[in-house]
């Protein structure tokens, strides 16, 4: 039994890890801007783009399964909660510190760090998950299928090639 391709993780891999590329470069760039005098480790430099390089990483395994990924679900499900958890940050600061500053609280520090704590619970949890999945799918596309659930040795009808 032949099977299409399943390319969309890769091809949503990629454009995030486009997104998280420039993400990296503009952190880079308004550190210069906004403090030129602070001198950024090459150990600093390279922590802007690990995140970019597993998600690249990712993008690549997933081309390389293409033809073999049937397990579309855990695939989308790896996807979907690492592209949530990279933007956890993000969405910390459209959503609480306009909240912070709408109700007044006084204690703006106190809440803002409870917040973050949230998020980085909730980003290494849906990270740890997301990768739980992508591990369930690799390990499925490379272990062996039962004899019964291979292709066939011979198409029955021999136009099957050419049409198929």
């Amino acid at each position: 039994m032949l099977h299409k391709r399943f390319t969309a993780p890769f091809w949503f891999m990629l454009s995030l890890g486009i997104v998280a590329t420039c993400l990296s470069l503009y952190g880079i760039h308004m550190i210069r801007v906004y403090a030129p005098t602070y001198v950024l480790s090459m150990l600093s430099k390279m922590s802007f783009f690990f995140l970019p390089a597993i998600i690249f990483i990712e993008a690549i395994m997933y081309w390389m399964v293409r033809k073999r990924n049937v397990y579309r679900k855990a695939s989308w499900t790896h996807v979907i909660l690492f592209a949530f958890a990279y933007f956890t940050p993000y969405i910390k600061e459209l959503l609480f510190m306009p909240y912070a500053i709408y109700t007044g609280i006084r204690d703006v520090r106190s809440f803002m760090r409870s917040v973050t704590l949230g998020q980085v619970c909730l980003f290494w949890g849906l990270t740890v998950l997301a990768h739980i999945s992508f591990a369930r799918t690799l390990i499925k596309v490379f272990s062996k299928q039962p004899a019964g659930e291979g292709e066939p040795a011979q198409p029955e009808n021999m136009l099957d090639d050419v049409l198929g």
